[in-house]
């Protein structure tokens, strides 16, 4: 795959993320008083493993799964881990084709939360809820070219 034909793989996901070819969709950009959403989070990582799917009582999927981010070159190269969360179709979508080492784009909101594990000590985590179906970029091991 040429550097050519990467850079236009990224470009359609930045542009299906930003959703320019629609109107945005209420619900993902404003509250229920009329203000915009302002916690966003758009990544494009590598799988870092397959994605656990299961189901809830109630019947509905929930995917997670962990991708790396990179940043950098050389010595200076730094990799971020980032907790992702998927629910119903999109934790379908995520299940059905995500592997190991595959190039996908995501875009959701940031949540911190904490629980008790199960030795009773409080834990925190931060994760990203995927708020759309994600982006397939292939193949796998196609380069990321810098656009800013």
């Amino acid at each position: 795959m040429s550097v050519s034909d990467t850079a236009s793989l990224v470009k359609n996901a930045f542009s299906q993320i930003n959703r320019l070819d629609r109107p945005p969709n209420k619900s993902e950009h404003i509250d229920e008083k009329g203000k915009i959403k302002m916690n966003k989070v758009t990544l494009i990582g590598n799988m870092v493993a397959a994605p656990e799917v299961k189901m809830t009582n109630t019947g509905k999927s929930v995917a997670n799964f962990r991708i790396a981010t990179n940043e950098g070159y050389g010595d200076k190269k730094t990799v971020q881990y980032h907790n992702i969360v998927a629910w119903n179709k999109p934790a379908e979508a995520v299940g059905n084709n995500l592997t190991k080492g595959d190039r996908v784009a995501i875009e959701g909101r940031l949540q911190h939360r904490e629980y008790e594990g199960k030795d009773g000590v409080k834990r925190y985590i931060t994760e990203i809820i995927m708020n759309s179906m994600p982006e397939f970029l292939s193949p796998r091991k196609a380069p990321v070219i810098q656009l800013f």
